[in-house]
């Protein structure tokens, strides 16, 4: 079916219309946090870049869909993501394809050498928040796979659904029953420790509220983003509400933090930490029950596990009884086979080895002259943090 779109690509530095892009992300059920320009532009720090392509029925018209283009770009090593997308929004699923098509196009005008495509479709579920598989395009040439394993939204969802039509009370009894007797045990007994909920606001409260994060990251040995590259994007998402930081007290101290985004019209949870203190008081229990409430008071329609994680983090989550959403497997074009292959050869055997990386890109330097000192930095900066590029 032909369709006749107004599509134009708006850069990183037009506000203007990257708050239109949010809003829409925000609006639309099927809209997604790791496509919020505040999210691409956490990833300047890593020396990245984003555009993104907004598509409209008329030139004048709102925005009906989208992709955000995160670009991992230094000469040589120039890579793409879509970390999750096309966005459309509802009865404009026709308009996906044109999108997708415009976004490759682009990609591979602009020199990248490869370029990694995750689709927010399930062939297993029909939901408002995801796009129907029969929608996406066929893409010839393209591989199926995860080949740039940075930059990419997780590839399922874990759902609970947030039903409209019923009193807040009336819920709360009915999610209870439906979690596993274990984790209403836990609850419960979070309450009785008199453990607090409040919402970080202030950029005192959120670097505080982090500090939990990144030390219960270190203490169990996991890789999380330094409050110095998150701090920007997540003070302006705040302020903005696209996310909103739940913090756990107990007597006045912190116990725990649960970062969770609110695009799409529901609450995703996207990382916390809970300290010593607080796993004894069960704050990560109180925290996803107080975060589950508080998008029931929202009016999302749904709250998102986002993902199983490691074996012990899923034997939590599935323990609030979520709907687990498989996506359709991720696929990636390769526009340069020598530079693709040689990121790839370099990316993964150099990434934890700083000296040994800024040796060889030195050498690599001398060879082809190509590398300032200051991509030779970027590039041990990204390989020595692959995780913190990876949406938790």
């Amino acid at each position: 079916m032909k369709v006749n779109l107004h599509l134009e690509w708006v850069k990183s530095c037009d506000k203007a219309r990257l708050k239109e892009w949010d809003e829409f992300l925000l609006n639309s059920p099927r809209g997604h946090y790791c496509q919020l320009s505040t999210w691409l532009k956490s990833f300047r720090v890593f020396g990245c870049d984003f555009e993104v392509l907004v598509a409209r029925n008329e030139r004048s018209g709102p925005i009906i869909g989208g992709v955000g283009l995160l670009h991992f770009e230094r000469r040589i090593f120039r890579i793409a993501t879509i970390p999750i997308g096309p966005i459309v929004d509802i009865e404009q699923e026709d308009a996906a394809g044109p999108i997708l098509q415009a976004a490759l196009d682009h990609a591979r005008g602009a020199g990248v050498a490869a370029l990694q495509l995750h689709f927010p479709c399930s062939t297993e579920f029909d939901l408002p928040a995801l796009l129907p598989a029969a929608k996406l395009p066929d893409l010839p040439y393209s591989q199926a796979g995860t080949a740039i394993k940075v930059g990419r939204a997780q590839n399922e969802m874990l759902w609970i659904d947030l039903p409209a039509g019923i009193d807040d009370e009336a819920w709360r009894d009915l999610a209870l029953r439906s979690f596993g007797e274990h984790h209403r045990r836990k609850i419960r007994q979070s309450e009785r420790n008199g453990l607090e909920a409040f919402e970080a606001s202030t950029e005192a409260e959120l670097r505080e509220a982090y500090s939990v994060i990144e030390e219960n990251a270190r203490l169990q040995g996991y890789p999380v983003r330094a409050w110095k590259h998150m701090s920007e994007a997540l003070i302006e998402q705040i302020n903005s509400r696209q996310a909103i930081m739940l913090v756990a007290r107990h007597q006045g101290r912190n116990v725990g933090a649960h970062y969770g985004a609110l695009a799409g019209r529901r609450y995703a949870y996207v990382f916390g930490g809970i300290t010593n203190e607080g796993r004894a008081l069960k704050a990560g229990y109180f925290l996803q029950w107080e975060a589950m409430k508080k998008a029931k008071r929202l009016g999302c329609s749904g709250y998102d596990l986002t993902s199983m994680t490691t074996p012990n983090v899923w034997d939590f989550k599935r323990g609030f009884r979520p709907k687990l959403i498989p996506f359709v497997e991720s696929r990636y074009f390769v526009f340069s086979e020598l530079r693709y292959k040689a990121f790839s050869w370099v990316y993964p055997k150099l990434r934890k080895h700083r000296e040994l990386v800024l040796k060889i890109l030195r050498a690599v330097k001398n060879c082809l002259g190509a590398l300032s000192r200051r991509n030779m930095l970027w590039l041990a900066n990204i390989i020595t943090t692959t995780n913190d590029w990876r949406f938790q």
